[in-house]
């Protein structure tokens, strides 16, 4: 009987079936190849280091790329490599040996303002849209001209990105003398919704407005913003954290997922030890494998009758509300 057991567990080692196994193998070995293969770079995947096999090919900005086995990556996040970040736009949902994506390098750092004063910058893929003109219109003969030009540009999902909208204002020009505004026309949030999710901007040249636009500096780099105002003071006596979750809006059956906070205050300085709790509501919570660590909690189920259901995770800072993600359990990567 002995024999048997030991013979079963030798068996199971690798795998409960032949083609778990094989799965199994494939991974081992190509794990191993992967690592000693030129194409293989260390980056940084949304901040955190990773291993990527990187197809150069024939194209210097745009990059097919696979993970290693049973590492993973999503549309809508960042990753930092030679000095560059990219923006992955295509990742495949097959995820059983490995991960084919697809990721463009970042061209354009948008800055706008937010309505509560702060100004934020997020790295995009930035296109010229103009076609079929020369990026002029003309009425009465050359009284009037008005520039045309069109734009597009992919930025990761986000709670400031979904935002952006008709009539807003933005920069898209390096000249820093006379800079050229463009006003978006259209934020497209649903088509490429996959994994965290890109939000593709639209936008037409516009005027620029000397009394509204602005030359300021952000994080020691002189920027221009569109339509700026000065933000009201903060009251001393008040003391504001924000905090921002990150990790994705879907957890996937029969996959660890980690969910991450950062804090900041008014100010964007990072808050380290903040006086804060983690609060975790779900139908289904008392049956979810939930690990708390610090600013880190991590996420885990495989009963696909939770398909569907929601966990809302909601940060309190000194027993207040900060903020919330709310995440749904799906059954397909």
């Amino acid at each position: 009987m002995e024999y048997w057991t030991n013979y079963d567990s030798k068996m199971n080692l690798h795998g409960y079936s032949k083609r778990d196994r094989i799965i199994n193998q494939t991974k081992r070995k190509l794990r191993e190849k992967a690592l000693n293969s030129p194409s293989c770079k260390e980056v940084k995947l949304d901040g955190r280091n990773c291993n990527l096999v990187v197809d150069s090919g024939n194209h210097q900005y745009q990059k097919i790329i696979k993970s290693l086995p049973d590492e993973k990556f999503e549309t809508g996040t960042y990753v930092d490599w030679a000095n560059t970040r990219w923006l992955i736009t295509k990742a495949d949902y097959d995820d059983e040996v490995y991960v084919d994506g697809f990721m463009e390098q970042c061209n354009w750092n948008l800055s706008w303002q937010l309505p509560s004063g702060e100004i934020v910058r997020y790295w995009g893929v930035d296109l010229n849209a103009t076609q079929y003109n020369s990026g002029e219109t003309t009425m009465n003969g050359n009284k009037y001209t008005f520039g045309s030009a069109q734009h597009k540009i992919a930025l990761p999902y986000n709670l400031h990105t979904i935002m952006l909208g008709t009539p807003q204002r933005v920069f898209l020009c390096r000249n820093m003398e006379k800079p050229t505004p463009f006003k978006i026309t259209q934020n497209d949030s649903s088509s490429r919704s996959f994994g965290n999710g890109i939000v593709d901007i639209s936008l037409l040249e516009d005027k620029f407005n000397a009394d509204a636009d602005r030359l300021v500096n952000v994080d020691g780099e002189d920027v221009w913003i569109a339509d700026y105002f000065e933000p009201e003071a903060q009251k001393p006596s008040v003391s504001t954290t924000l905090s921002e979750i990150s990790g994705s809006r879907k957890l996937y059956l029969d996959m660890m997922q980690t969910y991450t906070v950062v804090f900041k205050d008014a100010d964007g300085n990072e808050i380290l030890n903040p006086n804060f709790d983690w609060d975790i509501t779900s139908d289904v919570l008392s049956e979810l494998h939930v690990q708390i660590q610090g600013k880190t909690v991590v996420l885990y189920t495989d009963d696909d009758n939770f398909i569907g259901k929601t966990i809302t995770l909601q940060i309190l800072v000194d027993g207040e509300f900060s903020s919330e993600m709310v995440i749904t359990i799906s059954g397909f990567y």
